[in-house]
């Protein structure tokens, strides 16, 4: 899904979708994405002007099945579980 939205944005790939779908999840989220190129560090920050539609924020709003609506990581057959509220 990350990569069908990535090609009708042309996007610099999956990882810049994923990061406007933060900022946009979130006005007082800061995501500090990491970088190892020069190429990569102008992907994350064009990522701040990609508007995603509406439909395409839902589509990855729903995909996470094991992200639970109150914030822990819950995965299907492991036994941790990470709190971030």
């Amino acid at each position: 899904m990350l990569n069908r939205i990535a090609q009708a944005h042309r996007a610099g790939g999956p990882a810049q979708i994923a990061l406007a779908w933060l900022l946009r999840r979130s006005p007082i989220m800061l995501p500090i994405p990491g970088t190892s190129s020069i190429e990569h560090l102008e992907q994350n920050v064009a990522a701040a002007s990609l508007s995603l539609t509406e439909e395409e924020y839902q589509q990855l709003s729903g995909v996470p099945s094991w992200w639970d609506r109150g914030g822990n990581l819950t995965p299907a057959g492991n036994s941790f579980e990470v709190s971030l509220g």
